[in-house]
């Protein structure tokens, strides 16, 4: 093997030896089917913390795959879901789409109705939506951007008109 495919390959497991290294640390002494979701969703939150998009897609994609081979190659008949424990069927993936896949699946939605369509424009448009529906933007930021910073949603949220401000007061005090 050549020293640049020794490299490539030295850099495609570091960041699998990054992520289980820490996922190890903090669950070792735990069943994987005693995890939960949310304990899961919490540990990525750690890791990511302060990174850019694509380490945190990255650091996602190594710990599905994990959880994807350990579905997959270690008990392959009836694993227990993580979430809920409830019987996983041999065809399920506990992580089923990818950043990519989902990607693929809204850009050909996009495409059957004539526009282009992306998974940030969906995000975007839920954010917007809660907002306008009297979500407090402190809860659309961390909950559906989960921006680090507020002033970031705001950004995206755009300015509120006059008109958009007096029928929300009128709102709350009617």
């Amino acid at each position: 093997m050549s020293i640049t495919g020794r490299t490539r390959k030295k850099n495609s497991i570091r960041p699998y030896e990054f992520v289980l290294f820490r996922f190890d640390s903090q669950f070792h002494d735990r069943e994987l089917g005693s995890i939960t979701s949310d304990e899961i969703l919490s540990f990525l939150n750690q890791i990511t913390e302060g990174t850019k998009q694509s380490t945190k897609r990255s650091r996602y994609s190594c710990l599905a795959s994990f959880f994807n081979f350990i579905k997959n190659a270690v008990d392959p008949i009836g694993s227990k879901n993580i979430s809920n424990n409830k019987e996983i069927g041999s065809d399920e993936r506990i992580f089923p789409l990818t950043y990519q896949g989902a990607r693929v699946v809204v850009k050909k939605a996009g495409n059957l109705v004539g526009i282009h369509l992306r998974p940030h424009d969906l995000r975007r448009h839920a954010a917007t939506h809660a907002s306008r529906s009297g979500t407090p933007i402190e809860i659309v930021s961390k909950v559906i951007f989960r921006h680090a910073n507020l002033s970031t949603t705001q950004r995206y949220l755009g300015k509120v008109n006059d008109t958009e401000a007096l029928r929300w007061i009128e709102n709350l005090y009617s």
